[in-house]
């Protein structure tokens, strides 16, 4: 039995919810994952009660903004790359629809992003179907304030600023091709599942870099917990947050951090154990 069978047959799965209070302001956080498919229904009971109670919708970022690629030239991944991952990366391309060469000319982070996006659109996970997109569907639906905690332009620079222009990005896609649908598949039963231990395991599977880690999970995580905290926009009320599910989890976290500032925090999902190990794929 495949596992995108066995996600579907879990009808009592439960994606992680949290409740967090502090004063006047109550906060729902729901983790998500930024691609899907027209399975992919994050509107439980608990969910959707917690939204029609919010005043906004908060997500990482608003999607319609208009954004600027580095104008300086980067070197691409052809002239950075070592010749064995060249070798392995020129195989890997070879089993799909994208041209060598097209991928090679690019800069490392952009050859790990195309390859990423190939990998989703394979298993048939598009963007459009991420939790996070059907949450702003709804909210537009609802009349629901939808707000960002970030710009797109900073996700780009922070992709497009990586040390040595996303070489450690670029490696570790190509390390873990092979397995790279399975680990997907199994990501997203986690999710559906609001299995904590395996949602770590990915977690420490993005820490193989530590600069990569800190600019793009800790950083994040602290920023997006002093907005939510100290910003007079969310002193009052109720907001449902809708941030990536790796966010959420494991140590730093965005849950840990507003427990640390003095708010009280409520799971409010029942976790579940998924059907597949993170550690099994990677």
């Amino acid at each position: 039995m495949s596992l995108l069978l066995l996600i579907s047959l879990f009808s009592h799965a439960e994606p992680l919810l949290w409740q967090a209070d502090k004063g006047e302001q109550r906060l729902y956080l729901m983790g998500t994952i930024h691609v899907g498919d027209t399975e992919l229904d994050p509107f439980s009971r608990k969910v959707t009660e917690a939204l029609d109670s919010s005043d906004s919708l908060i997500v990482e970022t608003r999607l319609n903004e208009k954004v600027r690629f580095p104008q300086e030239p980067q070197p691409s991944a052809k002239q950075i790359l070592d010749e064995e991952h060249v070798a392995t990366l020129v195989t890997i391309l070879k089993q799909t629809s994208l041209a060598p060469a097209t991928i090679l000319n690019l800069p490392p982070w952009q050859a790990a992003l195309t390859l990423q996006q190939l990998q989703f659109q394979s298993l048939n996970y598009q963007p459009q179907f991420g939790v996070d997109m059907q949450f702003v569907q709804w909210a537009n639906t609802h009349q629901l304030p939808i707000k960002g905690l970030e710009s797109l332009q900073f996700q780009i620079d922070l992709l497009a600023n990586q040390p040595d222009d996303g070489l450690d990005m670029l490696k570790q896609t190509i390390q873990e091709w092979p397995n790279s649908a399975a680990s997907i598949q199994c990501l997203v039963e986690s999710w559906r599942m609001g299995d904590m231990d395996n949602l770590e395991e990915v977690l420490q599977a993005e820490a193989y870099n530590d600069d990569f880690y800190h600019s793009f999970i800790y950083e994040r995580n602290e920023n997006w917990v002093e907005i939510l905290s100290q910003s007079q926009e969310y002193k009052t009320g109720t907001y449902f947050v809708a941030v990536g599910a790796l966010h959420l989890v494991g140590k730093h976290s965005v849950v840990e951090l507003l427990g640390e500032q003095g708010y009280a925090i409520t799971l409010l999902s029942t976790p579940n154990k998924a059907n597949c190990s993170i550690s099994s794929t990677s």
